[in-house]
């Protein structure tokens, strides 16, 4: 009887600790070489596409701020210098990669003790898979702000930057903080302009104050269009998202200008979005942005936006954005809707690559990152979820496609080269970041936790599991049966004028012809039949696109 009550009570015992081993391996990860990675699954969309760890961080560091007292106070003087630093408070947002295997972050200053609103790192100080410490930019010997507090030049608020053709780091600093819900405005927004072979400032300009709302922060991100002849011949395009309008920049007229239309406000239907944390709390928060991306797409001289609140796409011409007297006109028919993607493919940021034409865009939703193709018709079918996973990518901000050799982080994990897919141009990755915004908020900021990480993949590779993101016809469209399931036959979203003759059947394979001419059969005509209409009508339509009132008509 002593050994069974010994022999139970050690397998209590057992099981205790295992729970509660299982538990601390899932709160601090890192102390177990980081999030343990999953084979992925059919079911998510995942199909022999290997997320490579590039480096993260549990608790952002600077180079610099090693000495800096912890100051929580409002003191507004130390708030911009980033003399006061409160690590938990700096959460990076967006990057961009340098030709010079730079990495630059943004930490927009929505809390305080950001010690740096824009800093970087250098990939090749990289080791065991750990981010290093940022350098803040431009560097400290550059900096106004030291030598007169508040200084007007600094840089105080940066949510994106973009790099150019010509060496060149764009960013527009909001010049003001938001700081628990209130916003505090130190002077008008301006236009930086760097050059990175040099670690100046170009230029910096303040944008008019027709050209922006005061006490709003909404110019979140900026795209740059470059003469590749002329790279005086440039133009910044600054997202307004709460307001639903383009700034433009002209750098070699030194000149802004803004082009607003109705189509930039998104549908609020689709403005609540939910995802969950590493501890399976389901968190459901709202997007108030009516756009808050574009990229540029040069064979179609466009700019393609999105927002982060709608499934819609469309374009704007960059002949029309290019010139301030037909910005001044609009709204016209010229800003075209390409179409809606599928359901929680709401995306904050998308890139495009001008070679192959595939749109590589964040699912936050879905943890991951998804593809589809410019040249083909887009429908909520035409998405394909590429990566998903909710460990290492729980919350996804920015994603980057990027030429920099990345492959000494690569873990072996294929064989087999991909080195002739397709025939496109190799060596490119699909570089991701997440944070964890949305478990610091329920759960606390857990310095055990890896909460910022950079992840990537290769296009080729992806392009090879889902060659339905290179395919320019849905007549020869190949569904592989494990990906997501049929869509709604009864879908009547929106169509766009572009999207009225392509073949929406699915891909059937050749028949088999005999060799011999078989002999000549009558038979008698099937009767004349109207397919039904692609409203959901039961009466045979066409549509067409009505320009003077820039909407789609249908013809019985």
């Amino acid at each position: 009887m002593y050994f069974k009550e010994t022999f139970a009570l050690c397998m209590f015992v057992a099981a205790v600790a295992g729970s509660h081993y299982n538990q601390y391996s899932r709160n601090y990860p890192q102390k177990h070489h980081g999030p343990q990675y999953r084979e992925p699954s059919y079911d998510q969309g995942y199909k022999n596409v290997k997320l490579h760890k590039l480096c993260s961080w549990n608790v952002v560091s600077y180079t610099h701020a090693n000495n800096l007292d912890r100051d929580d106070s409002w003191a507004s003087c130390k708030v911009d210098s980033g003399r006061a630093f409160v690590p938990e408070n700096n959460l990076p947002l967006g990057f961009a990669f340098s030709d010079d295997r730079r990495v630059f972050v943004s930490l927009p200053r929505n809390r305080l003790g950001v010690y740096s609103t824009l800093a970087y790192f250098h990939l090749d100080d990289i080791k065991d898979e750990q981010c290093p410490p940022l350098l803040p930019y431009p560097p400290r010997a550059n900096h106004t702000l030291d030598s007169e507090c508040c200084s007007g030049d600094n840089l105080v608020n940066v949510n994106r930057v973009s790099l150019d053709s010509a060496g060149r780091l764009w960013a527009v600093d909001r010049n003001a903080l938001g700081l628990n819900d209130k916003i505090w405005e130190h002077g008008s927004p301006a236009l930086v302009i760097y050059d990175l072979k040099t670690d100046t400032l170009i230029r910096r300009v303040l944008l008019p104050s027709d050209m922006y709302q005061k006490y709003q922060l909404g110019l979140v991100a900026l795209t740059i269009n470059v003469n590749s002849k002329d790279a005086n011949d440039a133009y910044a395009y600054i997202v307004d998202t709460w307001n639903g309008c383009v700034v433009v920049y002209s750098y070699k007229q030194n000149k802004f200008w803004k082009l607003c239309s109705p189509e930039f406000f998104s549908d609020a239907k689709n403005s609540k979005l939910s995802v969950k944390t590493r501890k399976n709390k389901e968190v459901t928060y709202w997007k108030d942005n009516f756009f808050t991306d574009c990229s540029r797409d040069f064979k179609n001289q466009e700019l393609m936006c999105t927002s982060d609140c709608s499934l819609d796409v469309f374009t704007i011409p960059f002949a029309d954005l290019n010139s301030e007297e037909v910005a001044r006109c609009y709204p016209k028919p010229n800003v075209r809707f390409l179409g809606e993607k599928c359901d929680k493919c709401q995306s904050s940021v998308h890139t495009l690559n001008k070679e192959t034409q595939v749109v590589w865009q964040l699912q936050e939703q879905k943890y991951g990152v998804g593809c589809w193709n410019r040249e083909s018709p887009l429908t909520p079918e035409s998405v394909q979820t590429v990566v998903s996973d909710h460990d290492r990518l729980p919350y996804v901000t920015d994603i980057e496609l990027t030429s920099v050799d990345l492959s000494k982080f690569k873990d072996n994990y294929h064989d087999r080269s991909y080195a002739n897919s397709y025939g496109h141009k190799n060596g490119n990755y699909i570089v991701v970041f997440s944070n964890n915004y949305q478990s610091v908020v329920e759960h606390g900021f857990d310095h055990h936790e890896e909460n910022f990480g950079f992840y990537f993949f290769e296009e080729n590779e992806a392009l090879e599991a889902y060659p339905q993101c290179l395919q320019k016809s849905y007549s020869v469209s190949y569904k592989p049966s494990s990906y997501h399931g049929a869509p709604e036959p009864n879908y009547s979203g929106r169509q766009s004028y572009q999207h009225q003759s392509y073949n929406t059947k699915p891909y059937q394979p050749p028949t088999y012809q005999p060799s011999y001419k078989p002999a000549p059969v009558y038979v008698a005509p099937n009767p004349t039949y109207h397919p039904r209409s692609q409203y959901g009508s039961s009466q045979y339509s066409r549509t067409y696109r009505n320009p003077k009132v820039n909407e789609d008509v249908q013809s019985k």
